[in-house]
């Protein structure tokens, strides 16, 4: 057989073949991990009371879950990704919190993502999340968001446009100067708490489990806030104030322009205590607030003839009356190291930072906020500071740090001393009995002053005699 001629179009046919190759690369080689941002709607207003962020900005440690399908499909367990979790330092960028379930951008298609707030890994098979806001004792845990805003993505920059799926209401309370707010208590009564909300099409149904719920109140209780479910129906709802002897009610059916609670809504209401006569609905006005847009009204409502003994106009305290966010007992920190600058006041609702609380040398019923990290192995030195759980075999004391990621130095780290403590008792927060807790958010408040200091060792001070905790939302009392 003559070979001749017949090497050259081989070669053209290897030369053909590679660039066909090359045209079509392996899918493998070409995908690219999608970066992140998100953003909030209704978040523009400076100074407004948003739930979630302070003006646009996340706060440190919020997490999201993401789902990536392909474009034009529904929302199922077969999607491209599953509820990955995104975290933020508290910036507008989402890093995932797991490399292993990093999103990765698909080989030549289009995809849909859709996201919600706050992140759960207890999504039922229908992809539903269960709506709980029966504990209005920290709001952003129970602030639902959604974004379902891009469609036919084919790029790795992913910017979420997250929207409020639930109510928010906002009382602010007028009264004379003789009236003793600091026993007040507020709710509405007959509101649904618990409900599934579709992470498939955004609907909210199975409202269930029916009570007063109790407001979150601020410092000084002139301000109650909740998060609640949207309703169509406002004939059975009654605004409830007590405080002391004194009762207030209002039913809400009566509220001129507003027969219901509309999900990303939010509703300022100017409340008047006048005492003496029946409930009545004085002046009224109307602006536009921004969780996305809602009415701002003045109500004026008068003291009911309260019966403590029979129950009429039931106090609107339910589960965990008195407690919540801002509803501290007006300490707001006495300080003994000089007025602090920075984010933090040392309440509840605005806690010390680590960073603060490090410069601080003597400040009694204080709060602090801060990640558990580790221990220190010898209670009477700071610098004996172990980073992590293992090993621990300290159930007296913890280090916070500003960050759950390991501190550059023993310096960066803040002690809790946990020898008085009973709620210690209660939650375990030490790392012997709970390694759980271990790069756990957490708000603490107590009397800042010297450590345990062995004699000739280095000046430090921490957080003493620790009398409150909020963990995972939930506020504990020693």
């Amino acid at each position: 057989m003559n070979y001749k001629g017949f090497l050259p179009v081989a070669t053209i046919a290897l030369l053909s073949l590679s660039a066909c190759m090359k045209d079509s690369p392996n899918p493998s080689d070409v995908t690219k991990e999608i970066n992140v941002k998100a953003s909030i709607e209704g978040l523009s207003g400076v100074n407004k009371p948003n739930t979630r962020a302070t003006n646009t900005s996340w706060e440190n440690g919020d997490a999201i879950g993401i789902f990536m399908k392909n474009n034009g499909t529904d929302l199922s367990l077969s999607a491209l990704a599953i509820n990955a979790k995104y975290i933020t330092s508290g910036s507008d960028a989402f890093t995932p919190a797991d490399e292993d379930n990093k999103i990765e951008l698909p080989f030549n298609k289009s995809v849909d993502f859709i996201a919600y707030y706050p992140y759960t890994d207890e999504l039922d098979d229908r992809l539903n999340y269960k709506i709980d806001v029966s504990d209005q004792t920290n709001l952003p845990k129970i602030d639902l968001l959604y974004s379902q805003n891009l469609d036919n993505i084919n790029s790795t920059s992913v910017d979420l446009t997250f929207q409020h799926q639930l109510v928010k209401m906002i009382f602010n309370i007028v009264s004379n100067p003789e009236t003793d707010l600091t026993v007040l208590s507020m709710g509405i009564t007959n509101m649904n708490t618990r409900a599934d909300f579709s992470l498939v099409d955004g609907i909210i149904s199975n409202e269930s489990e029916t009570k007063t719920v109790s407001f979150n109140l601020s410092e000084d209780n002139k301000v109650g806030q909740a998060i609640l479910l949207p309703t169509n129906d406002l004939s059975n709802n009654s605004l409830i104030i007590t405080f002391e002897n004194t009762s207030y009610s209002f039913d809400l059916n009566k509220i001129e322009d507003i027969d219901s609670f509309d999900k990303t809504t939010r509703y300022t209401f100017d409340l008047t205590l006048k005492q003496g006569e029946d409930p009545t609905l004085e002046s009224v006005s109307k602006s536009i607030e921004d969780w996305v847009d809602g009415p701002h009204k003045d109500i004026t409502v008068d003291e009911d003839a309260y019966d403590e003994e029979s129950g009429n106009n039931e106090p609107g305290g339910g589960e965990n009356e008195g407690e919540g966010e801002g509803s501290d007992d007006g300490d707001g920190g006495d300080e003994g190291g000089g007025a602090i600058s920075g984010e933090g006041d040392g309440t509840q609702t605005n806690p010390y930072s680590i960073t603060q609380a490090l410069t601080i040398d003597n400040a009694t019923n204080v709060w602090v906020k801060g990640y558990i990290v580790g221990y220190y192995s010898d209670q009477m030195k700071k610098s004996s500071f172990v980073y992590g759980k293992e090993g621990c075999s300290m159930k007296m004391n913890v280090g916070l740090s500003s960050s759950p990621d390991e501190p550059t130095s023993n310096d960066n780290n803040f002690p809790v001393d946990l020898n008085k403590c009973k709620i210690s008792n209660q939650i375990k927060l030490n790392l012997e009995e709970n390694p759980d807790i271990f790069k756990k958010e957490v708000t603490l408040k107590g009397d800042i002053n010297k450590w345990n200091i062995a004699q000739g060792a280095e000046i430090a001070f921490g957080l003493k005699t620790v009398k409150e905790a909020i963990v995972d939302g939930v506020l504990y009392e020693n």
